[in-house]
C-alpha cells in the first residue's frame, strides 16, 4: 500500500512539472511588417513591426521592442512566422527588458512587399484627367507633390500652395486610405489646382503603381491621380 502511494506522489509531482512547463510556454503565429521603425531604448535604435493571428490585417502593425531569436530580419519583405513565446528567467531579466523570450519556430512564409515602392516622393502629373503643367519658379503655385513613408504610415509634401501632411490609415498592396490631414493656411493667386488635390486625397481608397507612376482611385474605381516618382 505505501508503495502504491509513493509511486501515485511521484505520478503526480511528474505531471504537475510537465503542465508547468506547458504553461510557461505558447505558439503563436506572428506577422512581421516589411520595414523596420525607430523607437525607444537607452540608445537609438530601430524596432520590428508585427501582428499577431492567423490573418494579416492591413495596417494593424504594432511596434515589437524585444527580438525573435532565431530570426534575421531583411527589409522589403513580410513574414508569417510560428513562435514560440516562452517565459523568461526572472533571475536574469534587466531592468527594461521583457519578460517573455521569442523564440523562432518555423518561417511559414517570406514575401516582397509592394508597400515598400511607394516610399519617395511623388509630383502630381495629372488630377481628374486634366494634366499638370511643371514646376516654374516663376510662378507663386507649385506642382503638388507628395512624400510617402510606409514604416511610419504618413504623408508629407504640398497641394501647391500650402504645406500638406497627415496619416495613411489603411495601406496594403492596392488598399491605400488617407487620414485627416493638416496643412497651413496660406492663400495663393489661383486655388483650384490645390483644392482639387486636396479633395482627392480624402476620397482614394486604392492604388495602382506601374512604370514609375503611382495611380490614385476613389470608391468606384474612378481615376483621381497620377503621380509620377522623382528621379
Amino acid at each position: 500500500m505505501r508503495n502504491i502511494l509513493v509511486l501515485a506522489a511521484l505520478s503526480f509531482l511528474i505531471s504537475s512539472c510537465g503542465n508547468t512547463d506547458k504553461e510557461k510556454t505558447k505558439d503563436s503565429i506572428y506577422w512581421v511588417n516589411s520595414l523596420e521603425v525607430n523607437c525607444e531604448g537607452v540608445a537609438p535604435r530601430t524596432c520590428l513591426q508585427v501582428q499577431k493571428g492567423d490573418e494579416l490585417i492591413p495596417g494593424n502593425w504594432e511596434t515589437f521592442y524585444a527580438e525573435i531569436k532565431g530570426f534575421e530580419f531583411e527589409a522589403g519583405y513580410i513574414y508569417k512566422l510560428r513562435v514560440e513565446e516562452k517565459k523568461a528567467d526572472q533571475e536574469n531579466i534587466p531592468a527594461d527588458a521583457s519578460t517573455i523570450e521569442y523564440i523562432l519556430i518555423e518561417q511559414l512564409e517570406k514575401r516582397p512587399d509592394k508597400k515598400v515602392l511607394l516610399n519617395d516622393i511623388w509630383i502630381l502629373k495629372s488630377i481628374m484627367g486634366e494634366e499638370i503643367a511643371g514646376t516654374d519658379s516663376k510662378k507663386p503655385v507649385k506642382t503638388p507633390q507628395i512624400e510617402i513613408n510606409v514604416a511610419q504610415m504618413k504623408y508629407f509634401g504640398n497641394d501647391g500652395c500650402n504645406i500638406v501632411n497627415g496619416s495613411i490609415k489603411e495601406l496594403d498592396d492596392s488598399v491605400m486610405k488617407f487620414g485627416i490631414g493638416i496643412s497651413t493656411r496660406k492663400a495663393c493667386p489661383d486655388m483650384t489646382i490645390a483644392d482639387k488635390f486636396d479633395k482627392s486625397l480624402t476620397l482614394v481608397v486604392s492604388y495602382k503603381l506601374a512604370d514609375m507612376q503611382l495611380s490614385l482611385f476613389d470608391e468606384e474605381g474612378n481615376g483621381l491621380m497620377i503621380l509620377k516618382k522623382t528621379d
